[in-house]
Parts: C-alpha cells; structure tokens; sequence
C-alpha cells in the first residue's frame, strides 16, 4: 500500500508543479501581448492593432481554461496537506473513455468503478499502462477526490 501511496503523490505532486509553471507562463506571456499592445499602439499597423488583441482574448481564454483545470489539483494540494488519499474497493464496471489505434490495440483509461461500500459509481484516472484493469474484477484503489488520480493497491 505505501508503494501505491508514494506512486500516486509523485505522479500528483508532477502533474501539480507542471500545471502551476504552465498556467504562470500563460499568465506572464498574456500580461506582455496586452502591455505590449498599449505600449506600442501609436506605432502599430491596421493588422497589428487587430490581430494582437485577437491573440490576447484567444490567451486570455486559454489561461481561464487551465486555471480551471488547475484549480482541482489546487483543491488536492489542499487536500493532502491534512488527509491521506481515499481509499476503496470496488469492481470495474466499464470504462468512461476508450481510445482505438490505427493498429488495433486498445488504449483504455478512466474504468469506471462501483463502490463496494456505498454502491456508487465512480470515473478514476488510472495511468497505468502495463496493469490494464478486467472488467467485472475487484480491486481496491486510493485516489484523490477532486482530480480522480487513482493508483491500484491490490487486486482482490
């Protein structure tokens, strides 16, 4: 189980620190178009006075999408602070995305779980490439609530 634990906190505390660098160079390369938009306006051409506030708008949108995004792992980050990940056990009952390759192999990702406790269900996002998870099969998982990164901890 510490295996499973240490594994999980890596790939989290990874994906966290990345997502934190991305969305602050988004915020600093949106913060320079829009300062260089006002500083340089007087000596700016028809199409730059249009395309650099088209380009600013489209990173503004693009920094609202991953602050999104960033903000479950922030929850999670919080969340970690003063608790351990979740842990359950349950059966795979299908999976929410699957994805098909031009070579016929299958790519699965996020099994969709049913809670032997509660009965409910739950999409987790399981990268594991090497364990592929058998549907109807009970394993038991630990997982963070708001971004569902799981780790497999045993199979039963």
């Amino acid at each position: 189980m510490e295996a499973a634990r240490s594994m999980l906190l890596d790939r989290f505390y990874r994906d966290f620190w990345l997502l934190l660098a991305l969305l602050i160079l988004l915020v600093l390369i949106t913060i320079l178009f829009i300062a260089f938009y006002f500083i340089r306006y007087r000596k700016m051409t028809m199409k730059s006075r249009i395309c650099v506030p088209i380009v600013s708008v489209v990173l503004i949108a693009f920094t609202c999408f991953f602050g999104q995004f960033f903000a479950k792992y922030y929850n999670d980050y919080v969340y970690l602070k003063t608790n351990d990940p979740i842990h359950i056990e349950g059966k795979v009952i299908g999976y929410a995305h699957t994805v098909s390759h031009d070579d016929l192999t299958v790519t699965r990702s996020w099994p969709i779980i049913l809670i032997k406790d509660t009965c409910d269900e739950i999409s987790l996002n399981i990268v594991d490439s090497e364990r592929r998870l058998r549907v109807e099969e009970v394993y038991a998982f630990l997982y963070l609530p708001n971004t569902k990164c799981a780790e497999i901890v045993e199979i039963q």
